[in-house]
């Protein structure tokens, strides 16, 4: 096997591979602190996809001029990184969209009131139904979830 004939796949293949360890590395050193943002290894990765992006225009305007297969790979593996990303992000999403918030309004609740006493957690809408009842750790009464398992369906 000719390793010179690829030699951009492998330059960018390793580029990748260097960008995830070192994205494991930030990740084990500092962790992920705010779950709700992205973390610094998250961080450290896109700076990797950015100076690939970079790499890539280079890489295009290289192949244009000179019409080499080293350029022609390093394009074809940035540009399956960058489109797997996206399809992962796009898969994500549209698994994650199907949720619908619960209306209790739909319900004839149109408020509610909630009393805590020591050990004991009551919840009661307008017309007076107890529709959530805890004494200590027994749960007796428990609408709230038969409500919104009835909506989700």
């Amino acid at each position: 096997m000719n390793i010179k004939k690829y030699k951009g796949l492998v330059y960018a293949l390793t580029y990748y591979l260097i960008a995830f360890l070192i994205s494991i590395i930030v990740y084990l050193l500092y962790g992920w602190t705010y779950i709700h943002g992205p973390g610094l290894h998250h961080l450290t990765f896109i700076l990797f996809l950015f100076g690939g992006f970079i790499w890539n225009i280079y890489s295009a305007f290289k192949y244009f001029q000179n019409r080499h297969r080293f350029y022609k790979q390093l394009m074809s593996i940035h540009s399956l990184v960058v489109g797997g990303i996206i399809i992962v992000f796009l898969v994500a999403y549209f698994q994650n969209n199907n949720y619908e918030p619960v209306n209790f309004m739909e319900n004839d609740m149109k408020s509610i009131s909630i009393i805590n006493k020591q050990d004991t957690s009551i919840c009661i809408n307008e017309k007076g139904d107890t529709i959530f009842l805890r004494i200590r750790d027994r749960v007796l009464i428990d609408e709230i979830t038969k409500i919104t398992t009835t909506n989700n369906k």
